[in-house]
């Protein structure tokens, strides 16, 4: 079938859906590997919007993704002069008639010519999709039952854009801050869990710790912990701690003592700026998530080791070693244990292995974007919550779907949140998924 014979609704609807993990060939000699397909607009505005791309340099640009059948139809739409065009950084076309592709603003866009099967983008214009027929209660329990690899690629396809989107926007932050500050302010948000992670992340951002790591480097280290957690305490506002509140975080009465004096003798940077006692939630939590616990866990990694927070855990994922048993050891102190399994696994997915990936990135480290990646896709699930339950059972129904790992669970967040909550299905790989499986005689829609 001829290019000509198409209409771009069907192109656009093969991209939605499409493997788009092999590199594509673009004019001026490049290549561009999809990271992020990009989210369809429908017509408003340019066609797939947010996208990321990396055009072989190893740095994503983000922008968006424009579909013609003939690259001269660019000019022909009128797009050259419409400002709104002016974030376009790829071209896709099915027929390069050589023409020029150059935005209002004057700067030219790279095109890459697709091959997709034309009978599939026959059926895709033949058969109008009725939309009706998913995002109810359940969407596709029938092929969860019969063909649970395809759910679970899915899903660590929707795992994978999710990381990419925390990938880049970490890429864009480490060119700005210091990666240590970085890496501590996305752990203490982890450590925060819902209730306390504003105020966790503030205490990061207000106590860098780069300076803390320069203050532990002078400490004897019979005095390191008493000195993080009392710089913690202080600038937390928590100080003087209760009787109560000490045995709370696990600490001696020497050690309250000494933690005292160190924030007395040493936090004067922070005693000026401190955050309010009512800045934290206290009640409504488990004693286990007290932020006098997570705090104490906080002191104890910054404090397990002379090489730094940062170093360590890029010590650990490039030697092929376990970020999640990292975390649970570094993070006990004393008779104190560390953070539960499931916190850790959280941590890791959300925080650890999105920063890591960046740092490798900004860094050219091919080996630590190697086993960070690696360790993505080997990541045990961690504990379901509110949004991962309301989506599985938005994907399966009843049918029973295991085996999806973190990267699964991890894709049933970005599931929930970009496409399930405000109802965008016509760009939900799930819902392609289960409308691909029935026959189009049911699925086309009425016109």
């Amino acid at each position: 079938m001829e290019p000509t014979r198409i209409r771009e609704i069907a192109v656009s609807r093969w991209w939605n859906g499409a493997d788009l993990s092999a590199p594509l060939a673009t004019t001026g000699d490049r290549t561009a590997t999809i990271v992020y397909r990009g989210s369809w607009s429908h017509g408003l505005g340019p066609d797939f919007q947010q996208a990321m791309v990396d055009f072989g340099d190893g740095h994503l640009v983000v922008g968006s993704i424009e579909i013609h059948l003939k690259t001269s139809a660019w000019r022909q739409h009128g797009h050259h002069l419409d400002p709104r065009y002016n974030d376009v950084i790829l071209h896709i076309v099915l027929d390069d008639d050589a023409a020029e592709t150059r935005r209002s603003d004057g700067k030219i866009v790279p095109t890459a010519v697709i091959r997709p099967d034309p009978e599939l983008l026959a059926a895709l214009l033949d058969a109008p999709v009725d939309w009706n027929l998913v995002g109810d209660e359940v969407c596709a329990e029938h092929v969860t039952r019969t063909e649970p690899q395809a759910v679970r690629a899915a899903l660590w396809q929707l795992g994978d854009e999710r990381l990419g989107i925390k990938v880049a926007r970490l890429s864009a932050r480490l060119e700005q801050e210091t990666p240590a500050d970085l890496l501590f302010e996305l752990i203490m948000d982890g450590l925060g869990y819902t209730a306390n992670r504003g105020p966790m992340r503030l205490l990061a951002q207000r106590m860098p710790v780069h300076v803390i790591d320069a203050m532990l480097a002078l400490t004897p280290p019979s005095e390191r912990y008493e000195l993080a957690s009392g710089l913690l305490l202080g600038a937390g506002g928590f100080l003087p701690l209760s009787p109560a509140e000490a045995e709370i975080i696990g600490l001696q009465p020497g050690d309250l003592a000494r933690a005292e004096r160190c924030w007395q003798s040493r936090g004067a940077p922070w005693h000026g700026d401190r955050l309010a006692p009512t800045s934290w939630e206290r009640v409504r939590i488990r004693p286990a998530n007290h932020p006098l616990i997570r705090l104490g866990m906080a002191a104890a990694l910054l404090t397990s080791t002379f090489e730094g927070l940062t170093a360590a855990l890029v010590s650990t994922v490039k030697s092929g070693e376990d970020p999640i048993a990292f975390l649970i050891e570094r993070s006990a102190y004393g008779a104190r244990s560390g953070m539960g399994r499931g916190r850790a696994i959280a941590i890791v997915s959300s925080a650890v292995l999105p920063f890591l990936l960046a740092l490798a990135e900004a860094t050219d480290d091919q080996q630590l974007s190697e086993q960070a990646s690696i360790r993505w896709e080997q990541l045990e699930a961690g504990e379901p919550n509110r949004l991962t339950r309301r989506a599985m059972r938005q994907v399966s129904g009843d049918a029973r779907l295991g085996r999806i790992g973190e990267r699964g669970m991890q894709g049933l967040l970005h599931l929930d949140r970009t496409y399930c909550e405000p109802r965008r299905c016509m760009e939900c790989s799930i819902a392609h998924l289960a409308l691909s499986r029935r026959p189009l005689s049911e699925v086309a829609a009425l016109e």
